[in-house]
């Protein structure tokens, strides 16, 4: 596995907790202000990260590789939801994790 491709990796896992932060800043909300909190600001700034380090691996591999991978986040939000936002983890979630997985392994090898 290359340095680019682990990067993508790390890109995906931001992304995902990314969406965690911005749920936890969403919270109750009712007004537009109210999204103006920490865990939205960091929530973007890894969104940010995670985008800067996707397109720097970008040239260095191919895309129909590069972005699958990404798909890893939909695994990794399932996991991290369920561990921080104490969501619950359905046999469908599961299932359709597993899938992502098994689909990542076949595009990435």
């Amino acid at each position: 596995m290359n340095k680019y491709l682990i990067a993508v990796f790390v890109c995906a896992f931001l992304g995902a907790v990314a969406q965690i932060l911005l749920k936890q800043g969403s919270g109750n909300a009712k007004q537009w202000f109210e999204y103006a909190n920490f865990y939205v600001f960091l929530g973007l700034m890894l969104y940010g990260v995670a985008m800067v380090g996707y397109l720097w691996a970008l040239p260095h591999g191919e895309v129909s590789i590069f972005y699958p991978v990404l798909a890893l986040s939909y695994l990794f939000v399932a996991i991290l939801s369920t561990v921080f936002l104490k969501e619950n983890l359905t046999l469908a979630k599961a299932l359709g994790s597993a899938g992502i997985i098994l689909c990542v392994w076949v595009i990435a090898r």
